[in-house]
């Protein structure tokens, strides 16, 4: 029964993983650097807070998010790039098909982030806590390798992604895929986030 038991849990686990989907090379590297060099110099930068604007102990760096004007051809790039990604994820999941009839469905913002040694973003989910309820897909982009460090952990699946350059990783925001931003050990990471979300009292019927 005990092996059986394991047999059935390493299926759940290999299904659940096959939601985290990476884009080698979706974003070019040119951009990435591109982005980085706005983010060093956007005076808005910040210190890293979640979507209710708290800064948690949990969660180290600084922040910009991709507003005004001086971002607005890379954010429509990004914003491109991410529709992409989005297209080909949901014609592997087919069930993301009835969301993505709706006009109203929308992209979030790209917030760029910068994690020096040793800063990490803790254990957590990104849908669900307070501001973040409306997401249904999770976009992750790394802007630079890290080669020490610095992996996003999802301990359920057992995948932890290191992080290169320009990869874009599509990952459902729920309960089911808890999961961490490992700190660099002497590296700086840079990285992008978005999400894509329903409208405040959609109803979808299937």
């Amino acid at each position: 029964m005990a092996k059986r038991n394991r047999k059935t849990q390493a299926r759940r686990e290999a299904v659940l993983g096959d939601y985290i989907v990476l884009y080698h090379g979706g974003l070019p590297a040119d951009i990435c650097g591109r982005i980085i060099d706005a983010f060093e110099r956007d005076p808005s930068r910040q210190a890293s807070k979640t979507a209710a604007g708290i800064v948690e102990s949990a969660r180290g760096g600084e922040m910009v998010v991709m507003k005004g004007p001086g971002w607005a051809e890379l954010r429509e790039f990004v914003n491109q790039k991410t529709i992409d990604c989005l297209h080909d994820y949901a014609a592997r999941f087919s069930g993301l098909e009835f969301i993505l009839k709706r006009e109203e469905t929308t992209l979030s913002t790209p917030v760029v982030e910068k994690v020096g040694p040793g800063q990490e973003f803790g254990w957590h989910i990104d849908s669900g806590p307070m501001g973040t309820y409306r997401r249904f897909l999770s976009v992750l982009t790394y802007l630079t390798d890290v080669n020490d460090g610095g992996r996003t952990e999802f301990p359920l699946q057992k995948k932890a992604l290191q992080p290169r350059q320009g990869t874009m990783v599509l990952f459902p925001p729920y309960w089911m895929f808890p999961h961490r931003g490992a700190p660099p050990l002497r590296e700086v990471k840079y990285k992008m986030t978005s999400y894509f979300m329903v409208p405040e009292r959609a109803q979808f019927g299937l």
